[in-house]
């Protein structure tokens, strides 16, 4: 019977390369989904009809709600979990946040742009922690603190990322770009190892 010291290192073995490689990439795309608005607000809000002067005040409003979505999609996801595998509610969970990406740029007003945000991170929140959970149930905290680097990371990529394609395109692209970020690494689920419902 092997012991304690012996079934880490095969519980770490459990997690494959490409196992890896999906989880950084998910919480990457996912986190860039989180964190590229803030600064690009100021260019995106007088385009919903909101004057100068009450920039700085909408704007608040703006990312009040996607925290507000964040710790709700954060402490909903043990219960998202139960939906189906780790793989299927992470892949809906995707597209989902993806598309409603894309739908801020048919936005008309701050408040409909406001809804959609909300309901895009209420989206995309889940995905770190049951994407951690996976890992953590396979892999010591080294991997860990790989895919966790990837959410710091995706904190400096995100906001440079939309900045960059705002200074030469629309909004609109800088919605469509980022929004496929998430839906490319949907096919990347399907090479993950068997799994079980994910207990989030």
């Amino acid at each position: 019977m092997p012991s304690a010291g012996e079934t880490a290192p095969t519980a770490e073995r459990r997690l494959r390369l490409v196992d890896v490689v999906t989880a950084v990439s998910i919480v990457l795309a996912g986190s860039i989904h989180l964190f590229f608005l803030a600064p690009v607000l100021p260019q995106v809000l007088p385009g919903l009809g909101v004057a100068e002067a009450d920039l700085l005040e909408v704007g608040g409003v703006v990312i009040f709600a996607s925290s507000a979505a964040a710790a709700l999609g954060g402490l909903g996801a043990p219960h998202v979990a139960r939906f189906g595998s780790e793989r299927r509610v992470v892949a809906a969970l995707l597209v989902a946040s993806s598309l409603l990406l894309a739908a801020l740029g048919t936005a008309g007003s701050v408040w409909v742009y406001t809804v959609l945000r909300f309901l895009q991170v209420l989206c995309i929140a889940p995905v770190f922690p049951l994407v951690v959970a996976r890992v953590a149930q396979h892999a010591g905290g080294d991997v860990i603190g790989i895919v966790n680097s990837a959410r710091i990371g995706a904190s400096f990529v995100g906001p440079v990322v939309a900045t960059s394609i705002l200074a030469w395109a629309s909004p609109a692209t800088v919605y469509l770009v980022l929004g496929a970020f998430g839906v490319a690494c949907v096919p990347l689920l399907r090479l993950r190892g068997p799994q079980s419902r994910v207990k989030a």
